[in-house]
């Protein structure tokens, strides 16, 4: 199989100042076509050790991808350093030129000395065209070894590999077959116990190879496939993840489905035609928010209400005077009271009622991490009592994803 690095230039991803998003997006579509990526790098702008870092790379894999550094400014130095290690010229692209020119005139903006340097190529490559700027990139072989210079901003980036280099890469890399992926989801399960369950799977499994990981609160199995064909790899794919489910079904939400507990919840509220509301006090709209991140949220979430203080549990939900003054407002009895009346106060088919002690201290002498998550749904209430872990903000995440969860379970239930 092909072995490929990946470098990202520019010190303000060295920095932290900018998420370096295009070393995970690049590193995905190498997996989609075989290639396995052994290396990731950033590199600030600096001459001496990008070269450095580029020689090694190209010293010991067979692809070495380079982002960022092509830009018209003195810090810009990617082309010039690769094409000095490799004693090749800069040649200047006539049709890249024009289009700088035609840029700069739509905007009435006077063209300086710099902005001809993204134009230029190293001698001897593929000129990639950049179909979202005026930065152009390169595709040569070295030595064996296939070179690819990319744009740093993501829009850039992503055109340019989508229309230029893949299509180079169904050509070159066509007959080394095909590598693909499922993932697997989890809520309501350690890593260390999910890993336990299926531990003779993950040592047996040559391919497809098991890997574990958590994200958010959730943990996620990938199973990474090799075969022949596309066909081939789904079937691999299909009965080792059949086994899995065999032993930790129960705890999966996502068999290469969903994103996450968020996308679960309103694919299958739109699968059933359900509509959603929350009535929040400590995770003050959170739950809402992340609903509203899955794409389809506007079909299933009619709305809700952010009643932190006690107050306003009475005064708009119209919470009775004598729960909160018998239980308070940490109570099964309060969270099954959220649930039911924004349920009836939005017309929606599922009410959730989320109360509790995030912290940093104890609440009606509950201890923080006490959560009551009430759940209105087919004219009954039912309220699931946690006692979670971690700082603040770690109380209100788990709580809304406890909610999620239960919101799942039960209509799918």
């Amino acid at each position: 199989m092909v072995q490929a690095e990946l470098i990202a230039v520019g010190t303000e991803l060295l920095m932290g100042q900018v998420v370096n998003t295009n070393t995970s997006y690049l590193a995905r579509k190498c997996q989609e076509n075989n290639i396995n990526v052994y290396y990731h790098h950033i590199v600030g702008d600096n001459p001496e050790r990008l070269a450095a870092t580029f020689k090694q790379a190209l010293k010991r894999s067979d692809l070495v991808i380079l982002t960022g550094g092509l830009g018209p400014t003195e810090d810009d130095l990617t082309k010039q350093v690769v094409a000095k290690c490799l004693g090749r010229e800069l040649r200047v692209d006539k049709e890249a030129s024009e289009n700088i020119r035609r840029f700069h005139k739509k905007l009435n903006r006077e063209i300086t000395q710099n902005n001809w340097r993204q134009a230029e190529y190293i001698d001897g490559s593929r000129i990639l065209k950049n179909h979202n700027g005026l930065a152009v990139g390169d595709y040569f072989v070295d030595n064996g070894s296939s070179v690819i210079l990319l744009p740093g901003p993501p829009s850039e980036m992503k055109m340019m590999f989508e229309r230029e280099v893949l299509p180079i890469w169904q050509d070159t890399f066509k007959s080394n077959g095909v590598m693909r992926n499922k993932i697997l989801r989890f809520y309501g399960i350690g890593e260390s116990k999910l890993t336990t369950e299926i531990q003779d799977i993950i040592e047996s499994q040559v391919n497809p190879t098991v890997a574990s990981y958590v994200n958010d609160y959730e943990v996620s199995l990938r199973l990474t496939a090799n075969a022949s064909d596309d066909t081939s790899a789904a079937v691999l794919l299909r009965d080792t993840g059949r086994k899995i489910k065999e032993r930790v079904g129960e705890y999966c939400f996502s068999d290469d489905q969903f994103e996450s507990l968020e996308y679960a919840v309103v694919y299958y509220l739109t699968e059933k035609a359900l509509t959603i509301s929350a009535a929040e006090s400590l995770t003050a709209g959170l739950f809402q928010a992340m609903v509203a991140d899955a794409p389809g949220a506007s079909k299933v979430l009619t709305g809700g209400m952010v009643t932190y203080q006690t107050i306003e549990k009475e005064r708009l939900l119209g919470i009775p005077e004598e729960i909160v003054d018998t239980f308070g407002v940490v109570s099964s009895e309060c969270a099954a009271e959220m649930a039911k009346r924004v349920k009836e106060k939005t017309g929606s088919d599922i009410g959730v009622g989320l109360t509790g002690v995030a912290g940093p201290e104890t609440q009606e002498g509950k201890e923080v991490g006490t959560v009551f998550i009430g759940l209105a749904y087919d004219d009954s209430v039912r309220v699931k009592e946690l006692h979670l872990s971690g700082v603040r903000v770690a109380v209100r995440k788990k709580a809304v994803k406890e909610a999620l969860d239960l919101v799942i379970k039960n209509i799918i239930a």
